[in-house]
């Protein structure tokens, strides 16, 4: 009787430590990455009118951090689940929900009526939901538990809006390293979902912006960005240094080794994965014109005289006499130019170097010594 007693005794201890530290590992994952949960938990307060399980709480939270789900399909889940739908929550009650969780407020009179009044003519809620989950209210709460909003189409269903998303969302951040804008998200999202944009064209859209042009990226970064977003990984070093060297001489423009890139059997997996067709990759070199003249101005000799045909891209494909191409030698005693890319892919004269530079990237050079 004394062995079963302290038996007893024993796994009572073990169960109110269990008890106990259960909470706090709840708590513990909940620190974390408190605005994450603090997001996922306020959804269950305001839909569902009850704290938090710990799975469904991980699981939200998890596919939030993992970048599987934005802030439209967490909200939408929630109000497309069993127990929200079977609450039977009148039209008037809904819209409040959607103030409440959407917004972060109550309702106004007027907006409200408005809602409700959509409701009652026959407007379906999934509708309704898209046009708060689109606002720029959601969008500025969501950033404020450090979480993307994204962007909500109607009928789509979570599991694809989900999927879109997560793929501009991907572009965004290895190109620019941000979250997306409102707008261009939008836009970026409702043209993948109805298909005028496919992956290869969407990532052509980013890479040749003029935000990530401004980055002036030389070949290693912009080798290294195609890596991370066509084939999801880092470079190998003789992958990188053969597509950087081919870059470097003038073998292969820009253009070009994106094409090698988006129309891989690695992205064609990547696309695949997010519910997305990847298309064809076929897109034509950008148009160079040499630069007369940079701040400071030096002594330029030109030489022969420019043709009114356009330069080819990333230098000539014949470094001396081309018809079709735009070469301006510089006397380097005078000014020493930098071209982003090197200028010595090319051979040239003792002391004189070819200088090319894109439409778009009309800008100071520095002095640089690398290429003489």
């Amino acid at each position: 009787m004394r062995i079963n007693y302290l038996s007893k005794r024993v796994l009572s201890v073990f169960l109110a430590i269990a008890l106990f530290i259960g909470p706090l590992t709840l708590n513990s994952s909940a620190a974390a990455n408190s605005g994450v949960n603090d997001f996922v938990s306020r959804c269950y307060y305001i839909a569902l009118g009850r704290s938090p399980d710990y799975a469904g709480l991980t699981g939200w939270t998890n596919k939030l951090e993992s970048g599987e789900a934005c802030g439209v399909s967490i909200t939408y889940g929630f109000v497309n689940s069993p127990e929200f739908q079977n609450a039977g929550f009148t039209n008037s009650e809904y819209v409040e929900k959607m103030y409440n969780m959407l917004l972060g407020r109550s309702s106004d009179v007027a907006g409200k009526a408005s809602w409700v009044t959509q409701l009652d003519a026959g407007r379906s809620k999934e509708d309704i939901f898209s046009g708060f989950a689109n606002s720029e209210e959601f969008f500025n709460l969501c950033a404020s538990y450090g979480i993307y909003s994204g962007y909500y189409i109607s009928g789509s269903g979570m599991e694809r809006n989900a999927a879109i998303n997560g793929f501009v969302d991907r572009l965004y951040s290895i190109c620019f390293g941000r979250h997306g804008d409102i707008s261009g998200q939008g836009g970026w999202v409702m043209n993948l979902a109805n298909g005028s944009v496919d992956g290869s064209s969407a990532a052509y859209g980013f890479i040749f912006s003029p935000e990530y042009m401004n980055k002036k990226a030389s070949n290693v970064e912009y080798v290294k960005m195609l890596y991370s977003t066509f084939l999801g990984r880092t470079a190998d070093e003789a992958g990188l240094n053969s597509w950087v060297s081919k870059l470097d001489y003038g073998e292969l423009s820009r253009e070009a080794v994106f094409n090698g890139f988006a129309n891989s059997a690695e992205f064609s997996n990547i696309c695949t994965q997010y519910g997305i067709e990847r298309g064809n990759a076929d897109y034509a070199d950008k148009t160079y014109t040499a630069i007369y003249s940079v701040t400071p101005t030096p002594e330029i000799t030109v030489q022969p005289t420019p043709p009114s045909t356009p330069v080819s891209p990333y230098g000539p494909t014949s470094p001396t006499g081309a018809a079709n191409e735009r070469q301006y030698i510089a006397n380097i005693n005078t000014y020493k130019i930098h071209i982003p890319g090197g200028c010595s892919r090319q051979p040239k004269p003792e002391n004189q170097v070819i200088v090319y530079i894109t439409d778009e990237d009309l800008h100071t050079y520095d002095l640089c010594s690398y290429c003489f």
